[in-house]
């Protein structure tokens, strides 16, 4: 049986939007916690022509990185659609973009495992189709579980010695990547 290679993810920032996916599934969107108007979302598509199709569509004023699984192991899940109603905003968590450029993926994924722990769910862990970049990304249950996490970050960050950005993210109401609904 062959199965098909992991989607391809189209991180984006910048103003909120909204978008039709045409070609692709909307994994979330999210506001960016301390940057005022800043919102970032991650979609998927099947292969990396619509991928590049839905970037070249974006404006130039807007930040967008073509990312990949590298297998099936550390593809995005795609969570069940959210219920507005039923999910309170405060319990939607927050989700971690920790990005590593000029990595290793091999480093990188050999490093996370000390991010493991109670309140954090590992939601993927991707690499940059055109960049070098890797992207671990996570789901932590509240604030306090991010603090617990902080010094494991920082400690990452110091052993690959390379540039990284921590981006914290709210999710929106229909956001599928949330705490809720995650198994741990």
């Amino acid at each position: 049986m062959d199965q098909q290679p992991p989607a391809i993810i189209l991180l984006h920032r910048g103003p909120p939007r909204l978008q039709p996916c045409h070609d692709g599934t909307a994994y979330g969107c999210f506001t960016e916690a301390g940057r005022r108007g800043n919102h970032l979302s991650l979609r998927a598509y099947p292969s990396t022509e619509s991928a590049r199709a839905a970037q070249a569509a974006t404006p130039l004023t807007e930040h967008t990185m073509l990312l990949q699984a590298p297998n099936h192991m550390h593809a995005l899940p795609l969570l069940p659609p959210a219920d507005p109603l039923r999910e309170p905003r405060c319990k939607r968590g927050v989700v971690l973009v920790h990005l590593f450029h000029g990595a290793c993926f091999e480093r990188v994924d050999e490093l996370v495992d000390r991010y493991r722990g109670v309140g954090v769910v590992e939601a993927g862990l991707l690499e940059a189709v055109d960049t070098d970049c890797v992207v671990w990304i996570a789901i932590v249950q509240d604030m306090q579980a991010l603090a617990a996490l902080h010094p494991a970050l920082r400690a990452t960050e110091a052993a690959l010695d390379t540039h990284a950005e921590l981006l914290l993210l709210e999710p929106c109401a229909m956001s599928r990547m949330r705490w809720i609904g995650v198994k741990q």
